[in-house]
């Protein structure tokens, strides 16, 4: 299991995003990240559902109200690194 520390990034495609009532699990083609259930990283994170396939970033900060933000990568972004996935 793994969080992300202030200012640490990750890059790669989303595989899925898991929960239940303790933890939410998004799986990436690099890593995996694990949140408690009821914190804001995971009110964040949730928003990734349905999105499976995309290349997102996701970036913890040490801001209080966003702890953690995601960008869905653009189409050219992909195209360029689809070659190492």
């Amino acid at each position: 299991m793994k969080s992300l520390k202030p200012w640490q990034e990750v890059v790669g495609w989303l595989e899925s995003v898991e929960e239940d009532a303790k933890v939410i699990r998004v799986v990436l083609s690099c890593t995996e990240l694990v949140y408690p259930a009821n914190s804001k990283e995971a009110e964040v994170l949730r928003q990734l559902k349905g999105k499976e396939g995309e290349l997102v970033s996701i970036l913890a900060t040490d801001l209080e109200d966003k702890p953690i933000l995601f960008l869905i990568e653009t189409e050219k972004v992909k195209k360029k690194l689809n070659n190492f996935r």
